[in-house]
């Protein structure tokens, strides 16, 4: 019989299986975690024991056990020491003895599981403290300096983890990873190859067309065009004339000044660069171009086309300057003119060079010389030639870039041209290349009044 049933049949109870006693079923559960209270009420047991006529009937309730001297001491005096030998019992079940307890603490301790769980428990401590340390730098770093400490040279030192972090930052943006990246190392290579430098290119076009490319595009782009608007210094007479005629929501009755060009194009120059083509001229007329886009804020980008030598019908294509970087006349000495004309493998190169950066309006102008003659597979034949360089021009175009084409020599015609074309092309001698370059760009100005390339 347990001992909580021993208690129930000796407490009377009333027909609601409540005790008619004060003592409530709590009185006898025990705090094992208290050992304090229980030495404390030890004591005072024993010392109410003695006092105690009726020790020994306590003592005989107690139960055997090896701790039955420690449980007679415990009983209390009158009605109570029989629930106090009870708790005493129950206290001496439930508990063990504090020096075993000490021993199997030290031998789950000193167990091969619990070494290794200690050892875990280290190891993530000392991570928490790297981490709060590494944290604890980074915001330090973060702080605001004054402005002679951002480059390091102050009082604030940097610390070590973001220096060696910024070396490996700096390795990786030297290393080219893209193929834009990977045309430009290759394009660096090649530099001082040309037959023609670009010192002698750059020394023509400053005696002849410097000055003036630069004056007439400058003037395109800080002149005024007038824009209907709410407000402004002069009267809009189509706007007022609308307005009396009915048209209430006509509003904008004055004409404003606004720049003439924005810019935020980008023009890619598409060169032939096969053995009949001129290469000093080619290379002054690219300079001119360059130096119209820097000035109208558009974008230039320039490759060239040919095939790999004369005895080759492999074609080939060539970065001279990515949309990406500002135009440097050494460019021009990365390449030469040789071989054949694989116009289709150039054109569909400039496609992709065109969509490297975010422009408003691309604009691909392709300048031959010849008709072409190597295929997209590398055969050379003209007419299927002819017909890959028409449907790379027709796909560039779907793509909503404008292609203009420049034949230059007596050896394309009209007809040709506008089977590649259609009816968005120009032709010009190799003396005034350079004009009808920058005519072309001109025309697809937003004040161009000529948009006959404009497609």
């Amino acid at each position: 019989m347990g001992l909580i049933e021993t208690v129930r049949k000796k407490i009377p109870l009333t027909n609601n299986t409540e005790p008619e006693s004060d003592i409530k079923l709590k009185d006898f559960e025990t705090d094992t975690n208290n050992e304090k209270e229980s030495e404390e009420n030890s004591e005072s047991d024993s010392t109410n024991s003695e006092d105690n006529n009726n020790s020994e009937s306590d003592s005989t309730n107690s139960e055997d056990n090896n701790n039955s001297e420690s449980d007679s001491t415990n009983s209390e005096d009158n009605n109570n020491s029989e629930s106090d030998s009870t708790k005493s019992e129950n206290d001496n079940r439930e508990k063990p003895d504090s020096k075993e307890s000490a021993e199997d603490n030290n031998s789950n301790n000193n167990s091969p599981d619990n070494s290794k769980e200690n050892q875990e428990n280290s190891d993530n401590d000392n991570l928490e403290d790297d981490i709060e340390g590494m944290i604890d730098e980074m915001i330090d770093s973060s702080k605001e300096k004054e402005s002679k400490n951002w480059d390091g040279k102050g009082n604030t030192e940097i610390p070590e983890f973001i220096k060696n972090s910024f070396e490996k930052f700096k390795d990786e943006a030297s290393s080219p990873e893209t193929d834009i990246d990977k045309k430009i190392e290759e394009r660096d290579n090649r530099i001082g190859r040309a037959k023609v430098s670009s010192e002698s290119a750059l020394e023509k076009y400053n005696e002849k067309l410097s000055n003036d490319v630069a004056e007439a595009f400058r003037r395109i782009k800080t002149q005024d065009r007038p824009q209907p608007s709410t407000h402004g210094q002069k009267v809009n007479v189509r706007g007022v004339i609308r307005r009396v005629q009915g048209d209430h929501t006509e509003d904008r009755l004055y004409l404003q000044g606004k720049p003439a060009e924005s810019g935020n194009r980008c023009i890619t120059l598409v060169n032939d660069s096969s053995g009949s083509i001129d290469e000093l001229k080619l290379k002054m007329a690219i300079i001119s171009l360059a130096e119209s886009c820097e000035i109208i804020g558009d974008n230039f980008a320039a490759i060239h086309y040919c095939t790999k030598s004369t005895y080759s019908y492999e074609g080939s294509t060539y970065l001279i300057t990515a949309p990406t970087e500002e135009f440097e006349p050494e460019h021009l000495d990365s390449f030469k003119a040789k071989g054949y004309t694989p116009t289709a493998e150039g054109i569909k190169y400039g496609r992709n060079i065109s969509e490297t950066d975010i422009n408003r309006e691309d604009v691909i102008i392709v300048l031959t010389d010849g008709k072409a003659n190597i295929t997209l597979d590398n055969d050379k034949n003209k007419a299927r030639a002819l017909e890959d360089a028409s449907d790379q021009i027709d796909t560039a175009r779907a793509e909503n870039k404008r292609v203009i084409g420049l034949g230059v020599g007596n050896n394309l015609s009209k007809k040709y041209m506008e089977k590649m074309f259609g009816d968005s092309y120009f032709l010009a001698d190799m003396d005034n290349i350079t004009d009808t370059l920058l005519k072309i760009y001109e025309s697809q100005l937003d004040t161009a009044e000529d948009k006959k390339a404009r497609i």
